[in-house]
C-alpha cells in the first residue's frame, strides 16, 4: 500500500538536472560544474511502517549521458532508520536503486554519492521518505499489524489486549488518521491521506506559507537550524545573513539573492507544515539553477544573463508559493490576513 499525498515526478523527468552541468557564463567567468553529476529520486514519498521504499540514483557525465558500471552509496542521514547503508551499480542506463524496509514510523532523510573519474565524490540532492502507521480499520491486515476489525474504531481507541476486538488491530491501538474523525492527538482529519487539502497525510494542519519577510524578522519559529541551497548547506546564521543582504533592484540586482530569498521562505515554509506542491517541486530538487554555481552565496549574477533568468523565473514561481497563491485549501483554514499558528502561538506576516 503505497500513498502518494502530492504528485510525485516520474524518474525520467531527472534528466532536466541534466542542463544544470552545461557551463555558463557568470559576471564575466565560467563557474566551475561537476564534470559528472547525480540525482537521487523520488523527492518524497509515503509508506506505513512494514512497507518496502525504494530510491534511485540517476548518475551522468559532462554531456548528460549515462555512466554505467559506476557504484553508488547510499545512507539514511536522519529519521527513524538513520545510519543504514546500502550500495549499488549503475546500469545501462545510469540507474541505482537502494531498498529497505520501514520498520518505525517517522521522517527519513536519504542521500547517494559516488567516486567520478576524478577521483572526487560527488554527492546527491536530499530525498525524503516519510513512515507512518498502518490504517487501523480499513479491513486489511496490512504490514505491521496483527489484526483487522470490521469497523473503525470511532474515536474509542481502548487498548487492546491480546485479541483483536473492533476496536483496535492491536495492543497499542492507535486511532486511524483519515477517518474523517478528529482523535486525540489530530489536528484535522478530512478523511484521506492527501497533501494539498489542507489537511496533511498527518492529520495535522497545512499552514499557509509565509514570506521571507517573515522568516527573516522571526527567527524563533523556524523548525529547522540548517538548509540546503543549490549543492551547499547553510546554517541559521548564514541563512539570516543572506535574508538580511540587499538583493539589489533592475539591471544591478543579483539574481542569486533574488532565489535564495524565496528558497529559504519556501524550504521554511514546508518545514513549518505547508503544503510541497506540483509547482514547486521541480524548482526546489529537479530544476534548482543554483545547483549549477560552484562555491557559496552570493555568486554576483546579472539577472540578465542566460543564468539570471533562470534564477529569476524560479524565484518567482516561489515567491508565488510563498504568497499562497499554490495553497488555496489551506487560507480557508486559517485567517485572511494569511496568519498561521506555529508553535501553539499566532504569527502573522
Amino acid at each position: 500500500m503505497v500513498l502518494t499525498p502530492i504528485e510525485l515526478i516520474a524518474l525520467g523527468k531527472r534528466a532536466l538536472l541534466v542542463g544544470l552541468l552545461l557551463a555558463c557564463t557568470v559576471g564575466g567567468s565560467m563557474p566551475a560544474v561537476a564534470a559528472e553529476s547525480i540525482v537521487l529520486g523520488p523527492n518524497i514519498d509515503f509508506n506505513p511502517v512494514g512497507d518496502q521504499h525504494t530510491v534511485v540514483a540517476f548518475v551522468v557525465d559532462a554531456g548528460g549521458q549515462p555512466i554505467a558500471g559506476r557504484q553508488v552509496d547510499f545512507e539514511i542521514l536522519s529519521g527513524p532508520h538513520a545510519g543504514a547503508r546500502g550500495s549499488d551499480i549503475t546500469d545501462a542506463s545510469g540507474h541505482a536503486a537502494f531498498t529497505y524496509t520501514g520498520t518505525a514510523a517517522g521522517l527519513d532523510t536519504i542521500m547517494a554519492s559516488f567516486v567520478d573519474s576524478s577521483g572526487t565524490r560527488q554527492t546527491s540532492n536530499a530525498v525524503r521518505k516519510q513512515w507512518f502507521v498502518p490504517l487501523c480499520g480499513n479491513g486489511v491486515i496490512d504490514p505491521g499489524e496483527q489484526c483487522e476489525p470490521h469497523t473503525l474504531c470511532a474515536g474509542e481507541c481502548n487498548p487492546v489486549i491480546g485479541v483483536c476486538f473492533d476496536i483496535g488491530c492491536r495492543s497499542d491501538c492507535t486511532c486511524p488518521c483519515g477517518d474523517g474523525i478528529v482523535d486525540p492527538g489530530e489536528q484535522c482529519d478530512d478523511g484521506n491521506h492527501l497533501s494539498g487539502d489542507g489537511c496533511s497525510p498527518g492529520c495535522l494542519i497545512e499552514r499557509c506559507p509565509l514570506g521571507a519577510g517573515f522568516w527573516k524578522n522571526h527567527p524563533e519559529a523556524w523548525q529547522v537550524d540548517s538548509l540546503e541551497l543549490g549543492r551547499e548547506t547553510y546554517s541559521k546564521a548564514e541563512l539570516l545573513a543572506i535574508l538580511g543582504t540587499s538583493t539589489g533592484s533592475g539591471s544591478d540586482a543579483d539574481a542569486s539573492l533574488v532565489l535564495a530569498d524565496q528558497m529559504i521562505a519556501a524550504e521554511l515554509n514546508i518545514a513549518g507544515g505547508s503544503a510541497i506542491t506540483p509547482e514547486i517541486d521541480p524548482v526546489l530538487f529537479f530544476q534548482d539553477p543554483l545547483s549549477e554555481l560552484s562555491g557559496r552565496l552570493p555568486y554576483g549574477v546579472d539577472p540578465d544573463s542566460p543564468i539570471g533568468q533562470k534564477l529569476i523565473d524560479a524565484a518567482d514561481v516561489l515567491e508565488k508559493y510563498n504568497k499562497g497563491k499554490f495553497t488555496t485549501e489551506c487560507s480557508r483554514m486559517t485567517t485572511r490576513s494569511r496568519s498561521s499558528v506555529i508553535r501553539g502561538e499566532r504569527w502573522v506576516e
